[in-house]
């Protein structure tokens, strides 16, 4: 809403609309003018303020009652379509918590009470109005009467009081009605998408605590070589290590893609840490729409890390996502498919990797 709409981009249904808009308005002031010249006419001066306060009370009353019928009318009914379900991101820690994606909606159905009430009351109203004409226009006239008193002892004081009610009345009615079509939904919208915004924040947060609690439970890894030296790595499942301080080189083929399967990373260094970098670790299918990758993904990583060899369960959207930390590039290896598919990516050679984490 921070930029104007001319009317020239604006629908034409939309332009007419605004145009009524401001001839309501013009006619509201026609309607004052005609207050004040009866006043004057009057030529009670020592009462003018009196008629000119009971004229303008009495045309805003009915402008609030036209205006209040006005909106009920045009109250705009929200759409009530379900949701699809939003996949979960996999998790490998326990503590971590799967977020909520709000992309395809919200969560919850929006109070529509007053829809309903607006519903019920305009059929009401419209079925009591056409029963009850005779009623209604004897009760009008009745309290025309009753205003005429209050406006002046002057020759036709009924007939204004009466003009006066029904012309505001109307006048109130078309005016909201009109608001309430024109800039009404646009509001609602607004609000919608504000709160939507909110919960795509939300998510990211619990999103990135999520991953951070991942990452604090697989520890640093990669660190001087005399830690590495120090670290025992132990293999139990016939994958030997090779190199100590790049142990997976070469041990799960050297192919980042294989048997329809591709091992991804992506490596951003961490704010406010200097030195230390956030890797991004994937395995998904090629063709996920014909070979879908299931179960579970073994990542095998430096063995400096507290968990080197963690298992992640393929998510609902078909990948197995890992997010370590790190200070500098190693090897990573990868089991699928029960064990029939193996992959390997020397993060040393990932060009979209910084040339700092690359080289150490």
């Amino acid at each position: 809403m921070g930029t104007s709409t001319t009317a020239s981009t604006l629908p034409p249904t939309i332009n007419q609309s605004e145009r009524a808009l401001k001839a309501l308005a013009l006619i509201m002031l026609v309607g004052v003018l005609a207050i004040l010249v009866y006043v004057i006419d009057s030529k009670s001066w020592p009462h003018s303020f009196t008629y000119l306060g009971t004229g303008v009370a009495v045309a805003a009353a009915s402008m609030l009652v036209g205006g209040l019928l006005g909106f009920l009318f045009g109250i705009p009914r929200t759409s009530q379509q379900p949701a699809a379900a939003a996949p979960a991101p996999a998790s490998t820690s326990p503590g971590a918590v799967a977020p909520a994606n709000p992309a395809s909606g919200r969560e919850y159905q929006p109070n529509t009470n007053l829809e309903q009430i607006s519903d019920w009351l305009t059929k009401i109203l419209v079925g009591v109005g056409l029963i009850q004409v005779r009623a209604i226009t004897d009760k009008l006239y009745s309290m025309a009467g009753g205003i005429a008193g209050a406006l002046s002892d002057t020759p036709g004081n009924r007939s204004f009081a009466l003009a006066l009610v029904l012309f505001f009345a109307v006048a109130g009615f078309l005016l909201a009605y009109l608001w309430t079509r024109l800039y009404l939904p646009g509001a609602f919208r607004l609000a919608d998408r504000d709160e939507i915004e909110s919960l795509k924040a939300q998510v990211a947060q619990v999103d990135l605590r999520s991953r951070d609690t991942q990452a604090t439970s697989l520890g640093t890894g990669k660190g001087d070589s005399e830690e590495v030296k120090k670290k025992l790595f132990e293999v139990t499942d016939g994958i030997r290590p090779g190199n100590t301080n790049d142990p997976w080189k070469g041990r799960f083929g050297g192919q980042s893609a294989s048997n329809d399967r591709q091992l991804s990373a992506e490596v951003k260094p961490i704010p406010g840490s200097s030195g230390m970098y956030s890797i991004r670790l994937t395995v998904s299918s090629l063709h996920p729409d014909t070979n879908p990758l299931k179960g579970a993904v073994q990542f095998f990583l430096h063995p400096t890390f507290s968990n080197p060899k963690p298992v992640v369960t393929v998510g609902p959207n078909g990948i197995a996502e890992l997010n370590p930390r790190a200070w500098g590039a190693f090897t990573v290896g990868a089991v699928a498919d029960n064990g029939q598919t193996k992959l390997e990516l020397d993060l040393a050679q990932l060009e979209t990797a910084p040339a700092d984490f690359r080289s150490r």
